[in-house]
């Protein structure tokens, strides 16, 4: 585990190909450092085990294709699962220490428990989440997954 780990293992099980980590947290921190193929569980989480698999289900294929399988050691599109929210990042070595890497959050989906629905969120240059307009709202995460895959605007892979 990295050194910026600031969480302790509370519980890992295997699913699919992937390992899916769930955090019991230490202090308010992100984890910063990931290994390939694992997926970050937040404290707090809101989600089941079947709608973690559910998650996993949407998001895999598209983390998985945007990246050609030949430049996956130094790129790759990742999400994160932190309370109510699906965060995707792409990570990356950074520029003059390789040794470390990089995480660039570029979308977030929010589930609202008490509407059932899902929101889509895209980072704008001034550091903040903004709800991405031209996806309503969805019962599924997929048609949002589907939206930031296009990226018809730009806004997530520019």
């Amino acid at each position: 585990m990295s050194s910026y780990l600031h969480a302790t293992i509370e519980q890992a099980h295997q699913h699919d190909s992937h390992t899916v980590i769930v955090l019991r947290e230490a202090h308010r921190s992100r984890v910063m450092r990931n290994t390939l193929g694992t997926h970050e569980v937040g404290v707090g989480m809101s989600f089941s085990e079947m709608e973690l698999k559910a998650i996993d289900g949407a998001l895999h294929g598209m983390c998985a294709g945007r990246v050609p399988e030949q430049h996956r050691d130094q790129i790759r599109i990742d999400y994160m699962v932190d309370r109510h929210s699906v965060i995707l990042f792409e990570d990356r070595p950074h520029w003059p220490n390789p040794a470390l890497r990089i995480r660039e959050p570029f979308a977030k989906f929010r589930y609202y428990r008490s509407r059932g629905e899902w929101n889509l969120y895209w980072l704008r240059s001034d550091g903040n989440w903004h709800r991405y307009e031209p996806a309503a709202p969805a019962r599924k995460l997929n048609p949002l997954v589907r939206h930031v895959d296009r990226d018809t605007y730009g806004c997530f892979f520019g």
